[in-house]
């Protein structure tokens, strides 16, 4: 089993939202005053997801986003009500005619963003347990001010953030749900030239990031230093050190093989006929090299249906035959295939078709704009 360090992150709230946990903590840790920025809604499109946070310090000094660079500094401005006299407040921003003039959104859609001060109690609040999702739940109670609460409730099937909307006694309230799950597994088998930056690039994107290989002197951290774990285990022993399912060899899992030599695929792929299907298998070799892989197992009676797709040549086509190279073009796959995406470019239309993968909102009827927010 993986020692205490090494167990699989799990990405809710705080964790998920806003990557400079450390930095917020030294300024706790420091007593200043900080208030934590977050979008609870989005209606339309949006460059930062639901969930996504950012933290503003005392002296100015802010970490996160909540969009494209287009009003945080607005967001710090705000900030300063928030903290004079300790009432949450709503800034809701759209997109605007003119940019330069006017404080807004580039792109076409609408964002609430929540400000609230950010003290120890909140900051645990905000990080919910294994098996529970965070729950934030906001209301009017004056012109500008809100009443923020935060609570956990046990997780549903729910994979991404998503906002409800309802009412009671007190009035409308708007409440932002935020599933705590593990980070996507990106399992990398064999070492190699690539297996390093393609660490590297996974861990950027959220990746657990874990490499196998039974060569000792292989399955070495020095080889991939930004990997969560360097396993040396072959394939067939993987699912009872990573586990299955959730966090493990699963639906949140790409595999990426790297080394075609028969003994190691062939063990890697009987196991995974035995496992929940991954979001992404990828293989290195050619497309004949790929018929022979099939026909061995063909041979040795294993039942091909039972394995998943294989993406193989691996990657997308995006040139360049160096190792970088070579790992941007197969995590980019990745990134399309766990987003639904082609990988098309955006700017030639071939990514018209492609499927959208949007918050869930249980009603499009936007509301929460301050009299401060700048409206077209």
């Amino acid at each position: 089993m993986l020692p205490s360090d090494k167990l699989p992150r799990y990405d809710s709230g705080m964790d998920a939202g806003i990557h400079e946990i450390a930095t917020i903590d030294e300024w706790l840790a420091d007593g200043r005053s900080v208030v934590l920025a977050t979008i609870c809604r989005i209606v339309g499109s949006s460059s930062q997801p639901l969930g996504s946070r950012m933290a503003i310090a005392d002296d100015g000094r802010f970490v996160g986003a909540v969009s494209g660079g287009c009003v945080e500094s607005d967001v710090v401005r705000r900030a300063e009500a928030v903290r004079a006299d300790g009432g949450a407040r709503l800034a809701g921003y759209g997109p605007v005619t003119d940019p330069l003039i006017e404080i807004g959104l580039n792109c076409d859609g609408r964002i609430d963003v929540v400000l609230e001060l950010l003290d120890a109690r909140t900051r645990e609040a905000l990080v919910p347990p294994r098996g529970q999702r965070l729950v934030t739940r906001y209301r009017r109670v004056g012109d500008d001010r809100l009443r923020v609460e935060h609570r956990w409730e046990p997780v549903a099937d729910d994979e991404e953030p998503w906002t409800r909307t309802g009412s009671d006694d007190e009035g409308d309230w708007t409440e932002l749900v935020e599933p705590r799950v593990p980070p996507w597994l990106l399992l990398i088998v064999s070492a190699g030239p690539v297996a390093a930056p393609l660490a590297t690039f996974a861990r950027e994107l959220g990746f657990r990031v874990v490499l196998s290989d039974p060569r000792e002197r292989y399955a070495r951290r020095e080889h991939v230093p930004a990997a969560d774990d360097v396993l040396c285990a072959w394939p067939r022993d993987l699912p009872a050190i990573l586990g299955v399912g959730s966090g493990g060899i699963g639906p949140r899992c790409a595999v990426v093989s790297l080394n075609h030599e028969p003994r190691f695929e062939d063990d890697l792929f009987r196991m995974l006929m035995d496992q929940p299907p991954v979001a992404y298998l990828g293989a290195m070799g050619k497309r004949r090299r790929h018929e022979e892989r099939l026909e061995r197992q063909v041979r040795e009676g294993y039942d091909l249906t039972r394995l998943p797709e294989v993406r193989t040549p691996i990657g997308l086509d995006l040139g360049g035959k160096d190792p970088a190279s070579v790992a941007l073009s197969i995590i980019a796959e990745i990134q399309a295939v766990r987003h639904g995406r082609t990988g098309g470019a955006l700017h030639s239309g071939a990514a018209e078709g492609r499927v959208r993968r949007r918050a869930r909102v249980e009603t499009l009827a936007y509301r929460g704009t301050d009299s401060d927010s700048k409206e077209p």
